[in-house]
């Protein structure tokens, strides 16, 4: 089921930064207009093991449809986060 809510229900938009795996800056901020898909991880997690796949394939199937995707990783090193 999809749970809509209408502009005057929403709030202000949430404030995220910080650098990706691969050395660059984001702030979501710069993707207002666009769904965005946040999704909390951990190389370690067993349930974030089994998402991964699934997430990643629908990242591809919506790729330019302006829907983007943003992964926050907890507790990993850079090298286990790289590898994962």
């Amino acid at each position: 089921p999809v749970t809509e809510y209408p502009v005057a229900d929403r709030g202000e938009p949430v404030e995220l930064s910080g650098g990706t795996l691969t050395g660059d800056d984001l702030d979501v901020a710069d993707l207002r207009g666009d769904v965005v898909v946040v999704n909390v991880w951990g190389s370690w997690c067993g349930p974030c093991r089994i998402e991964a796949p699934v997430l990643a394939q629908v990242s591809e199937d919506y790729r330019g449809r302006g829907v983007s995707f943003v992964g926050v990783n907890v507790k990993d090193n850079r090298a286990a986060a790289v590898a994962f």
